[in-house]
């Protein structure tokens, strides 16, 4: 007759067990005073809420969970010794199917059963200790093979499968890529400024492909990967410097004493003047694209008054001028002078005699 009864409560028990799919106070509540209520019946209780732990699906453990940690700490013993056996496999068992939030509200729920329950007068643990021990080691156990699998996973061959979710994580704190060059900048002052003055260099720069173009004359050509490597972008003023000089006459040289000053000047947008030749050698200027300047120059090139003319050409001409004019400079009037009195203190040292 008693085990009767017993199964029938166990089985409404379960009943309102199979019913609880949220951690809903009210019914845990209820299902405590249940098993207050018939504590006679406390280990056909225990066995079935045992069992509804095992068979339910992951997504009702936890709250099943939570109708044992209540019945332990309201209601105690009996249920405390006959919940204690199987303990650590009703744990462990579920724990290997939750996932990680409710792994999380589980290993709190351990740490209050190590501990008295609050208010209480019994200043013994919920579960004694040799119940929580081998739970608590086996979780130790099982996070430290999970990180050593991680570990071994990272320096598998699978760290070299493609992981596109990864790429956003480079860009969180950077803004839209630049629609011309994929470059990004940052959201703060700096970064706009930056981002400001990298729109008016591509302005710039597509401004004077536009002039090459009116003028026959267009470089599509990509870099080397050699050029690429060793190129380093620079902005604002660094590119202005760089285009004008140091000295800011179109003078590009890396320092004052490694190489000589190289002149040159920008091919003129005037077809006439782009045609132009020398009037010293009258040969044509060389074309070349400067890389510094960021447009197509004459080497060797100087502009004096409306005229060009190669720089070596010019040079070479003004120094036979100035040679030409030193040569033919006549001597100051007073070096003559002082010849003049040279001679006639000789013609006083000489004897003279007269002629008979």
């Amino acid at each position: 007759m008693n085990s009767e009864v017993a199964d029938g409560v166990a089985e409404d028990f379960r009943s309102a067990l199979v019913d609880l799919t949220l951690n809903s106070r009210y019914e845990i509540s209820n299902l405590t005073v249940i098993a207050r209520e018939n504590t006679e019946h406390a280990y056909a209780i225990s066995e079935s809420l045992k069992s509804h732990i095992k068979q339910t699906s992951p997504q009702k453990k936890l709250p099943a969970f939570y109708v044992l940690d209540s019945v332990v700490k309201n209601v105690g013993t009996p249920y405390t010794i006959f919940l204690s056996r199987g303990l650590y496999t009703t744990f462990m068992e579920a724990y290997a199917l939750v996932d990680v939030n409710v792994r999380r509200k589980m290993d709190e729920m351990l740490k209050t059963w190590k501990e008295p329950v609050p208010g209480a007068l019994d200043s013994r643990p919920v579960f004694p200790r040799d119940v929580t021990s081998p739970i608590e080691n086996a979780l130790i156990k099982a996070r430290t093979s999970a990180l050593q699998a991680h570990n071994e996973y990272l320096q598998s061959q699978r760290q070299q499968q493609p992981r596109p979710h990864l790429i956003s994580r480079l860009y969180e704190k950077l803004g839209m890529a630049c629609t011309q060059c994929g470059r990004r900048f940052e959201f703060d002052e700096v970064g706009k400024k930056k981002k400001a003055d990298h729109m008016d260099w591509h302005f710039k720069v597509h401004q004077r492909m536009r002039e090459a173009e009116k003028n026959g004359q267009h470089r599509s050509l990509y870099v080397d990967e050699l050029d690429w490597i060793k190129s380093r972008e620079v902005e604002g003023d660094e590119v202005a410097t760089a285009a004008a000089g140091v000295n800011g006459k179109g003078v590009a040289s890396s320092s004052v004493d490694s190489k000589p000053e190289l002149l040159y000047l920008p091919v003129p947008d005037d077809p006439d003047l782009a045609s132009s030749h020398c009037p010293i050698c009258k040969e044509k200027f060389e074309t070349k694209w400067l890389y510094n300047a960021d447009e197509f120059v004459w080497m060797d090139a100087k502009k004096i008054g409306d005229r060009i003319f190669h720089a070596s050409c010019y040079a070479e001409a003004t120094k036979d001028l100035s040679s030409l004019l030193k040569r033919n400079t006549p001597e100051p009037v007073l070096g003559k002078r002082k010849a003049e009195d040279d001679q006639q203190a000789m013609r006083a040292k000489i004897k003279t005699e007269p002629i008979y």
